[in-house]
């Protein structure tokens, strides 16, 4: 089984909804799925690799952000392309979202509530079971 690291950085706004982006049909994996900020981590430096994905992906500098957490890795297995995806997982609080712009890796961008993350049945395969985790480890809601 091949073995990927990935960053993936769940943002909140002011009123708790968390950004999830969809990724672009151009993707190699799960185009077209909603997920939290993600990308590839680049010579084992999973903050910088974080920051890179923020500003590729919808724009955002070190400064847009705050109350950046890291998380222990969340081990994610996808049997049918025979990875398994070893994701280093973030929590910020966006300081502006209307900054926030789409780019050629994402098609479009929303703030869900927990509910709405619940429901949405076009998760990239694992996105929930991050989130969940992130919830377990702060014994709050997220």
């Amino acid at each position: 089984m091949e073995k990927r690291y990935v960053v993936l950085i769940f943002l909140k706004d002011e009123n708790g909804k968390t950004l999830l982006v969809k990724r672009s049909e151009k993707k190699e994996f799960y185009p077209g799925k909603w997920t939290g900020i993600s990308g590839h981590v680049e010579n084992n430096k999973p903050l910088e690799s974080a920051y890179r994905e923020l500003f590729e992906e919808v724009g955002l500098s070190k400064n847009d952000i705050e109350n950046l957490e890291y998380f222990e890795n969340v081990r994610i297995i996808d049997h049918d392309l025979n990875i398994l995806w070893i994701v280093k997982p973030f929590t910020a609080k966006i300081k502006n979202h209307s900054i926030l712009r789409k780019s050629e890796e994402i098609e479009d961008y929303k703030f869900f509530n927990e509910s709405e993350i619940y429901e949405n049945k076009e998760l990239v395969p694992g996105t929930l079971e991050v989130y969940e985790y992130i919830k377990k480890k702060r014994k709050s809601k997220y």
